[in-house]
């Protein structure tokens, strides 16, 4: 639960919320007498958001902080989950990747990775899902080669 704080038309409005403290809310006036709220996810909590859900799967995953020692560009997240090299560039939704990180996406795709801009959840579970798939094919394959021999 947390509070909600909001000043509309100069009259303060608090309520209660279930609502992830790192969370955003914004209150917009669409046309007079109605509210809607949004939420604007920052691209941190999406992050974090990301990185729960692979640790969900047990997957192995590193955050990369940029600094002055840090290659410019990586993406924020680097995962193996079931012997596959994922890099996910987390963006908002609408938000695209500057040069140098397609420049570092594409690297990785060229040396066998994958390598996605994520905005969600869904994006990244899309990805865990063709991934199971192929995965699941390659067992198949191996376990009737390995029957034959």
């Amino acid at each position: 639960m947390g509070l909600i704080v909001i000043l509309y038309n100069n009259v303060l409005i608090q309520e209660e919320a279930k609502i992830d403290k790192k969370e955003v809310c914004v209150l917009q006036s669409c046309q007079k007498g109605e509210m809607r709220m949004d939420r604007f996810r920052s691209e941190k909590l999406i992050t974090l958001r990301i990185q729960k859900f692979l640790a969900s799967l047990g997957a192995w995953q590193l955050k990369i902080v940029g600094n002055q020692f840090m290659r410019t560009g990586v993406p924020d997240i680097l995962v193996c989950y079931k012997g596959f090299f994922l890099a996910l560039e987390v963006k908002r939704p609408g938000e695209t990747p500057t040069k140098i990180q397609v420049y570092e996406m594409d690297r990785i795709k060229d040396a066998g990775g994958i390598s996605e801009v994520v905005r969600s959840i869904e994006d990244v579970r899309e990805l865990i899902d063709t991934i199971d798939v192929q995965f699941h094919e390659w067992a198949v394959i191996e376990l009737e080669r390995m029957s034959k021999g």
